[in-house]
């Protein structure tokens, strides 16, 4: 198990530097992002995972913690990547009733533009 550290300032770098990473790995990858974040309630969800996944050619795939009903779990793993939009309702749909650690915290599942 490693880490990736990400400077945030520079998000496009970040976004073709892991992209890099994964596409010129020998071995098989699992990156796992939690694109929300926990620490401040935001207008919505930073994009970089998602842009991520297009420039590497790799799936999305879903995942939960719910800490409400004390489960966690996996969902559909999208590999269509040509629009974000499409992508944010079906995880919209997917996540609608998962119940983070800190609700008050959540921010809503769509993609905080520019």
């Amino acid at each position: 198990m490693g880490g990736i550290r990400v400077e945030r300032n520079h998000s496009q770098q970040a976004v073709d530097s892991i992209a890099h990473i994964i596409t010129s790995s020998k071995h098989r990858l699992c990156l796992a992002i939690a694109p929300e974040g926990s620490r401040h309630k935001k207008a919505g969800w930073r994009s970089g995972f998602f842009h991520i996944a297009k420039a590497a050619e790799v799936p999305i795939g879903l995942g939960y913690i719910d800490y409400a009903r004390q489960v966690m779990g996996v969902g559909p793993i999208l590999t269509e990547l040509t629009d974000i939009d499409s992508a944010m309702l079906t995880m919209q749909d997917f996540y609608k009733d998962v119940i983070g650690k800190y609700p008050e915290k959540q921010s809503p599942i769509q993609i905080i533009k520019s």
